[in-house]
């Protein structure tokens, strides 16, 4: 990062596992930065019904992308290890599918 300060750290990602409501297929991973605990990140299934742009249509439900729970990391200045961890201690109530897709690491200075 270019400077010191708070930062959200966010994932962009699809979860086409059924409807939001149903199914209990919600991913969820342990963040870590620099090999600290930093919080839960969550990817909810994304509803097939709408698209991006809030247009209703039907969509293939493994292309509707959105973005996860942000978590409030202090970062200084310089390079910086984050990790996504599967951890048994953040298991989802599915217990057998527990997955998403991820494409783009977010971290915005606040």
């Amino acid at each position: 990062v270019a400077a010191d300060g708070n930062y959200d750290i966010d994932w962009r990602y699809a979860n086409g596992n059924g409807p939001l409501n149903t199914d209990n297929k919600c991913a969820t991973r342990v963040l870590t930065v620099d090999g600290k605990t930093v919080g839960v990140s969550v990817f909810p299934q994304r509803p097939a019904d709408n698209n991006s742009r809030g247009e209703k249509k039907q969509e293939e439900p493994w292309n509707l992308w959105g973005y996860s729970n942000a978590q409030v990391v202090k970062l200084t200045k310089g390079q910086h290890v984050i990790t996504l961890e599967f951890a048994d201690c953040v298991e989802n109530m599915n217990i057998t599918v527990n997955q998403a897709l991820l494409d783009q690491l977010r971290i915005i200075k606040l």
